[in-house]
């Protein structure tokens, strides 16, 4: 147990200093040159660049919709909640739910 919880360790920093290695330094690349670095550093899919790129930023919701929303409570169960709706005590069938 002692040596596969070590072989853990030592995987996990050997991928994470691969992963720092290729993104030390690097600026944020956005449009074709996203595209083209994507491209060049693996070979699962190939990523493509519609040049679209100022039309999609246009649909992006203002900043003044990012502000702080409620604070939430730790644990909250609406059972507890609302005690009198008997609907939330039942289990619904959700065998087709994403169909």
């Amino acid at each position: 147990m002692r040596f596969a919880v070590f072989l853990l360790c030592i995987s996990s920093s050997w991928t994470f200093t691969i992963v720092g290695k290729h993104a030390a330094g690097k600026e944020a690349l956005t449009g074709k040159a996203l595209a083209d670095y994507v491209n060049q550093n693996q070979q699962l899919f190939q990523a493509g660049f519609n040049g679209n790129e100022d039309v999609y930023k246009l649909k992006l919701m203002d900043i003044k919709y990012l502000g702080t929303g409620p604070i939430l409570e730790e644990d909250f169960d609406a059972r507890d909640h609302w005690p009198q709706c008997p609907s939330l005590k039942n289990i619904r069938d959700q065998a087709n739910c994403g169909k």
